[in-house]
Order: structure tokens, then C-alpha cells, then sequence
């Protein structure tokens, strides 16, 4: 959306920022933030637009003439700044533009393979045995005696979604039954979320997000690194 002075501002990955500005039929758009002397290109819907690499000062400007949607990749292909719209899609939207731009797979014409030979007829073997396992004796207590898990009445949505997904482990945090959850915008396609119990009852909640070691979630405040992921626990009262 743009202000009253023509100017409106880009939405991108980590520290990196920018804004376009319009002037005498031109769109001027400045990056910030970007690694010195790597080159990034700048895409106008499906078109690869411009390829220019950064100052020293991880600074970098394009200028275009046409109208469209413009979203900036690093060398990999990933989008890590884009035009921002009201609606929050923006990333999915400049990921959409990078599937229809990619060139279509070429199939390798496959060889005639000769038509299979007659297999030869097979002796009637005598049907298997029936085995039959049986558990080690164990002490434990059956499953349907176990106590069920308590929980406090404002985490009932919590507990209703978690038991609605399969398990999921991330890294090793003893205590804690985890489960992948989806994501609350594009921006964070999803999170981990798990609970610990002392006595049957929640007593603590894990939240769990992957990202660089350099640079912590600002969602999870007080987070701690481990295994690829940032984590933070927070005791539940009550």
C-alpha cells in the first residue's frame, strides 16, 4: 500500500529491509541488510527483471518501469524480500511466481525393453508355521490404568489440538511429548509446540521454532538455541 509521498514499504527475512518509491513513471526500490558483494536478482511477477550484486554496506537499488509484483532472491533462489500486501501473502505469492517461472523437466525418451520371459513354473512349497510372540512379563501398569492428564481449563484448546496430530520430537528435550502444529501466517508455516507433567498434571509448556543460531525469534522472547531450533519453556500455573 502506498502513502501520500509515493512510497511504500517491502516486508523481508531477518534484518533485511527495503521500500519502493515512485517517481516520473519509475519504481526505485532500495534494499537494506543484504550480504556485501553477493548478487541478488529482482523479480517482476515470473520475470527474472534485473541481477545486481551489493555495496559493501549490504546496500543495493534497482529502478523499473512497468507495473507488477516485485519480490528480490538471493543466489539460491529463495525469496528474502517482497512487496507486502494488507492480507499477509506476499511470500506466498512471490513463491508462486518462482514455481510458474521455473522451466518444465525434461523426460528422457526410455529404451524398448524386451517383453518379460515366461516364468518357469514354481514348486508348491508347504505353507508356513504359525508363530506365535509372546511379551516379556513386566511389572509396569496396564495403559488403562494410568492416571489421566490434567490440564488447566484456558489450555483446553491446546490439549484438544495436540491430541488431534501425531507425536513429533524436533531435538531431544526429556519430559516433553511434542507435536508439529500449523503455522499462525506464511511467514511461519508452523511451530512445535509440547507439555511436561509432574503429578498428572501440566506443568510446563515447550514452544519451538527453527531458524539460524545468529538470529533468535523475536516471537519467542528469551529463547534458547538447540539442534537447529529456537525453544523457549514457560512454567503453566494452576
Amino acid at each position: 500500500m502506498q502513502d501520500a509521498f509515493g512510497y511504500q514499504l517491502m516486508k523481508g527475512t531477518g534484518n533485511i529491509t527495503g521500500h519502493i518509491r515512485c517517481s516520473n513513471g519509475l519504481r526505485h526500490i532500495q534494499c537494506r541488510g543484504l550480504q556485501p558483494q553477493e548478487k541478488y536478482t529482482l523479480f517482476l511477477d515470473t520475470k527474472r527483471e534485473q541481477e545486481k550484486a551489493a555495496d559493501n554496506h549490504g546496500c543495493l537499488s534497482f529502478s523499473c518501469s512497468r507495473e507488477g509484483f516485485l519480490f528480490l532472491c538471493n543466489q539460491a533462489g529463495i525469496p528474502i524480500l517482497w512487496q507486502e500486501s494488507t492480507d499477509g501473502s506476499g511470500l506466498f505469492r512471490a513463491r508462486q511466481y518462482l514455481q510458474k517461472a521455473a522451466p518444465p523437466k525434461k523426460t528422457l525418451p526410455q529404451p524398448e525393453q524386451p517383453p518379460p520371459a515366461a516364468p518357469e513354473p514354481e514348486e508348491k512349497s508347504p505353507p508356513p508355521r504359525e508363530q506365535y510372540l509372546l511379551r516379556a512379563p513386566s511389572c509396569a501398569p496396564m495403559a488403562a490404568a494410568l492416571p489421566r492428564v490434567q490440564w488447566p481449563e484456558s489450555l483446553e484448546k491446546l490439549r484438544s489440538a495436540m491430541a488431534a496430530v501425531m507425536p513429533f520430537s524436533p531435538f531431544p528435550l526429556p519430559g516433553f511429548r511434542c507435536a508439529r502444529m500449523p503455522g499462525p501466517s506464511p511467514a511461519i508455516p508452523f511451530y512445535i509446540t509440547g507439555y511436561k507433567t509432574e503429578n498428572s498434571r501440566v506443568c510446563h509448556l515447550v514452544y519451538a521454532l527453527p531458524g539460524h543460531p545468529l538470529r533468535p525469534p523475536a516471537q519467542l522472547p528469551g529463547c534458547q538455541w538447540k539442534s537447529g531450533w529456537w525453544y523457549t519453556v514457560q512454567n503453566v500455573k494452576g
